[in-house]
């Protein structure tokens, strides 16, 4: 957890104390869910600031929500949540950058990723490959009609 980002973390503490409030509490929290031009406005926010360290309190003041909505309604709209969001955007763009010949360690940070290894998780678990593997796949040139001689 310490190599995770701020939104991961954050999440995953409100992800935790709402099941932990669900399970035990005699009550329920009511979150007001938020609305669909809301939902759009954390995707545009998510995608134009992509490569940046984002948090949950960056989002719900945009948005003018809590975190328990924000992560609920994000979840239960678009089936993910907006870290997981944020990082299909990273990789997204990361695949842009290799399929242009930038290394993977310079893809990482240029999409934001703080480190290569966190990268390479990530890309890996998204795409069923490595960013090495990824970019060979685009890289790889056609052989050309002298290499057959």
């Amino acid at each position: 957890m310490q190599r995770s980002d701020v939104l991961r973390k954050d999440e995953l503490f409100y992800v935790l104390f709402l099941r932990l409030f669900e399970k035990y509490a005699h009550t329920s929290l009511q979150s007001r869910p938020l609305r669909s031009s809301q939902i759009k406005e954390v995707c545009e926010y998510l995608e134009s600031h992509a490569s940046e360290t984002i948090t949950l309190d960056d989002i719900c003041q945009r948005v003018s929500v809590n975190k328990s909505s924000l992560i609920r309604s994000f979840s239960k709209q678009l089936g993910l949540t907006p870290h997981s969001y944020l990082m299909s955007i990273r990789v997204k763009e990361a695949q842009t950058f290799l399929k242009q010949g930038i290394p993977p360690s310079l893809a990482a940070l240029k999409s934001g990723f703080a480190d290569q290894a966190h990268f390479s998780n990530v890309f890996n678990r998204l795409t069923g490959l490595t960013p090495g593997s990824y970019q060979n796949v685009f890289l790889k040139k056609a052989p050309s009609s002298n290499d057959s001689n």
